[in-house]
């Protein structure tokens, strides 16, 4: 998705607005504004990692697509504040259910993940890769037979073939 999908107007609802949250920061910062109006400098805390250009540039994008508000205090130093429009109100809140369905996606990832490295354990060796010291080969343990896995442990972890 690029910058200037936000500015087009012919194009389905969905795209529309993933092109304005579309970004490694912008759905952190949703959140973030979700509770209220932060400076900048409590938002850099709070998102170890975010540099000052990239929050800016993300909250000016933000800005310009009316999902938040920059309100500048005139004092010395200046003050300024950001907070969620309506509109960012709006999106942050129709976010809640798609986030729903990631966490269910990542729960549903790591219970496979789970089962897959249970079945390795009762199968054999784990799958990286079988590299004989005596021969320049390498095998990949799924693609060896399971006899030739019990060959090459009895041969003290040399290849099927291999001469003592």
């Amino acid at each position: 998705m690029t910058r200037s999908q936000a500015a087009r107007t012919n194009v389905c609802g969905v795209t529309a607005v993933v092109a304005v949250i579309d970004g490694r920061w912008k759905t952190s910062l949703l959140w973030l504004l979700e509770s209220g109006p932060q400076r900048p400098a409590e938002i850099r805390r709070r998102l170890p990692g975010l540099s000052e250009k990239v929050l800016t540039q993300a909250l000016r994008e933000m800005e310009s697509d009316g999902l938040v508000h920059r309100e500048v205090h005139d004092v010395l130093p200046l003050k300024t504040v950001y907070s969620l429009t309506d509109f960012g109100r709006r999106l942050s809140d129709a976010l809640g259910p798609v986030s729903d369905l990631g966490h269910e996606r990542l729960d549903r990832m790591t219970a496979e993940r789970a089962e897959q490295a249970e079945r390795a354990e009762q199968v054999g060796p784990p799958a990286s890769l079988i590299r004989c010291p005596r021969l320049p080969c390498f095998r990949l343990p799924s693609l060896v037979p399971p006899h030739a896995v019990a060959q090459y442990a009895q041969k003290g972890g040399h290849c099927v073939g291999s001469r003592p």
